[in-house]
């Protein structure tokens, strides 16, 4: 009887278990942070041009493709006077990457810039033109670049003089930067260079002035034949068409009617 007694106590002890264990179960919830950050840029915008020569040293345009993760914005072959460079380009707003490889297979990797000064350096050691807007050139070099020839310029044009110095270039020089629908388009690296351009620049404007000027004279008023016409009108007498269509002289001159003017008849 002993030994029954204990068997409902603990059978009464598991079933009240049981019946609080829904109660008593603990749930852990897991939620993250609700606010998502915003992805951070890729670091090739942190590196400086000496920091992406060192990396890219002695690899092709080929690896540099499929490294990056991001799209090149352009990737094309630019020429210089004695040779051929592929050109890869990166932009992020203002920021920009350009590498340039030799044009031959494998493409190895030549050099790269990140700033406007680096784009000049490159321009003026290699002979080429790498682009360069007149943003970046008038941000970079504000209060330096000087507005030249406004006289001889296009509206689209804007042709500056710079005191240009760079690792190559340790003493400053006069260089010359002409842009066109706000790109850079030429540069003059000496002074005879420069004047050629602007005496180019005048013969071509005097010459324009000149051809205007002959058009003019070549084409006469648009109302000289009416000025030269003679205008008929009825002095006395005529036809009955006449007195009924053709202008009247009103108070005629007598001079005129009794000189060798004739009536209508």
């Amino acid at each position: 009887m002993k030994y029954v007694a204990l068997a409902i106590f603990f059978l009464g002890c598991s079933v009240g278990l049981a019946a609080q264990a829904p109660e008593d179960e603990i749930i852990i919830e897991m939620t993250g942070d609700t606010d998502k950050s915003a992805p951070r840029k890729h670091p090739l915008w942190d590196y400086s041009a000496t920091q992406l020569a060192k990396q890219w040293r002695n690899k092709t345009r080929e690896q540099l493709l499929y490294t990056m993760p991001i799209v090149s914005d352009k990737d094309r072959i630019i020429t210089s006077p004695k040779t051929e460079y592929a050109l890869v380009e990166y932009t992020n707003g203002n920021d920009f990457r350009k590498f340039l490889f030799k044009a031959e297979t494998p493409q190895t990797f030549i050099t790269v810039a990140a700033t406007t000064a680096d784009v000049l350096a490159i321009n003026k050691k290699y002979k080429v033109n790498i682009g360069l807007t007149q943003i970046a050139f008038e941000n970079f070099y504000a209060h330096k670049a000087v507005p030249q020839q406004k006289d001889i310029l296009e509206e689209d044009e804007v042709f500056y003089e710079l005191a240009y110095s760079d690792i190559n270039t340790s003493r400053p020089e006069k260089n010359w930067f002409l842009f066109k629908n706000r790109k850079l388009v030429q540069t003059f690296y000496t002074q005879k260079q420069r004047d050629e351009f602007v005496e180019q620049r005048k013969q071509a404007l005097l010459q324009k002035q000149a051809q205007q000027q002959a058009a003019q004279q070549a084409t006469p008023p648009a109302d000289t034949e009416q000025q030269n016409t003679p205008i008929k009108a009825l002095l006395y007498g005529g036809t009955a068409y006449d007195q009924a269509y053709m202008p009247r002289v009103v108070n005629p001159n007598q001079k005129l009617m009794s000189g060798n003017t004739t009536s209508t008849r």
